[in-house]
């Protein structure tokens, strides 16, 4: 087998896919239509994970110096 044939294969395979995935959506969409808006969905999936992933990371450090700050700080005097 060599590389030219199995690149081709692949996109031919990728070409059927794509024109099979717009006949289970309907409405005469393309092949090509389809496949550039889940591409969309994934770069918009990206960018959410990775808004997720900084939003987890400053919780958890505001989170683990919060509790650093505050442990056990003496009682004022007269309490």
């Amino acid at each position: 087998m060599t590389v030219q044939r199995l690149k081709i294969a692949m996109s031919e395979y990728d070409n059927d896919r794509w024109r099979i995935i717009s006949g289970k959506v309907g409405n005469g969409f393309s092949a090509t239509a389809c496949k550039e808006k889940a591409l969309e969905i994934e770069m918009d999936d990206d960018d959410t994970a990775v808004l997720q992933r900084r939003e987890s990371y400053t919780a958890a450090s505001l989170l683990s110096e919060s509790t650093t700050i505050t442990a056990r700080e003496p009682l004022p005097e007269g309490s």
